[in-house]
């Protein structure tokens, strides 16, 4: 897909202009699903069939293209309503993307995770990036991320599958201009981005409107407190109860079978550990090797496989059954033990259409 990128600030300003980004249906399923998840309320109410509606979200309504991905015909037959809920989540999944490809950003999740951290100081910001006309009044954005030195960033996501519309993206770029701190510190970048899945490759148009000043609003949202809840849902009961711990190289993972779309997702043990205690799990995350030993396999079997920077990747089953580095790992166990009964499905599908 392409991002095409203005109004970056000098630090960030090699990031004006178009970048092409190959995406396959590995890596969009694994980013819908990591900053879907964060949105903690959904997660409480759907607990493990969250994954498999957020996972049937993005493998279900795409296609893959040679160098990319576009909506399919089962897309186009869904009503309105459900439309706007696969293009909004579509659209979060992308802006994840270009959160950990441009920003090195892999911790992204929704602001109303968290209760209580808006506080609004003074009247809303007029943005100084005027692009198109919006006559909806600003609040503040959905989205936190934080890069891996500790910084803070705040994004909003839109996602249309109905064509490019000025008014939508002007209203994003006046909504994270609304932003004045994130806990106390200016955020690094303050990015607004507009996804149009209409065009084949997806088109997105990224705008960072930074503007610096007391009035606006604040997050009071810390690092400490976005990584413990990223990784919450993963230490939890239900998620223990039918995942199960396997070796892939050097690591230990947390891993679930999704048998509905035959594919897993799983999530670094030492990082679900020590996401409770922010000095842990800087330490443990300085000490991982996700480009050396694992990113490789996004460039050479990015049709089967997808890991992040956060820890966490999704594969498709048969590619970790019959590829020879897994060949040591217990996904047999994993398949035949703790794959998700009909009777668990079934007793929560209906949560997944509410």
């Amino acid at each position: 897909m392409y991002f095409q990128c203005s109004h970056f600030p000098p630090q960030y300003s090699h990031l004006n202009g178009e970048h092409f980004v190959r995406l396959t249906p590995m890596r969009l399923a694994r980013s819908v699903i990591t900053v879907g998840n964060l949105n903690w309320r959904g997660v409480k109410e759907k607990g493990v069939c969250r994954l498999m509606e957020l996972g049937f979200m993005a493998l279900g309504n795409v296609d893959k293209t040679d160098l990319s991905i576009k909506l399919n015909e089962s897309f186009y037959k869904l009503d309105p309503s459900e439309k706007n809920k696969v293009s909004y989540s579509i659209g979060t999944g992308l802006t994840k993307i270009f959160s950990e490809e441009f920003l090195d950003v892999p911790w992204l999740g929704h602001v109303s995770t968290f209760n209580n951290v808006v506080n609004w100081r003074g009247k809303k910001i007029p943005s100084k990036v005027i692009l198109h006309n919006s006559n909806k009044t600003p609040k503040e954005p959905d989205l936190i991320g934080y890069d891996s030195s500790g910084n803070p960033h705040v994004l909003e996501a839109k996602g249309y599958s109905s064509g490019f519309k000025g008014n939508v993206l002007q209203h994003a770029i006046n909504q994270v201009s609304q932003v004045s701190d994130v806990a106390g510190r200016p955020p690094k970048t303050k990015v607004a981005c507009f996804n149009d899945l209409s065009k084949k490759p997806f088109v997105a148009n990224i705008v960072d409107p930074i503007i610096e000043g007391n009035e606006g609003c604040s997050l009071n949202i810390s690092f400490e407190q976005l990584i413990e809840s990223y990784y919450k849902f993963f230490d939890s009961l239900e998620f223990r109860e039918i995942s199960e711990e396997v070796s892939i190289g050097s690591k230990l993972y947390r891993v679930i079978y999704l048998p509905e779309v035959d594919c897993c997702f799983g999530i670094d043990l030492e990082l679900i550990k020590t996401s409770s205690n922010l000095h842990d799990f800087t330490l443990a995350y300085s000490n991982t090797n996700f480009e050396r030993e694992f990113l490789k396999f996004n460039e050479l079997y990015s049709e089967n496989i997808n890991f992040g920077k956060d820890g966490t990747f999704f594969a498709r089953r048969e590619f970790l059954l019959n590829f020879n580095y897994f060949s040591g790992s217990n996904f047999e166990g994993l398949f035949n033990v703790h794959s998700l009964s009909n009777s668990l499905f079934d007793e929560k599908n209906q949560l997944m259409h509410t």
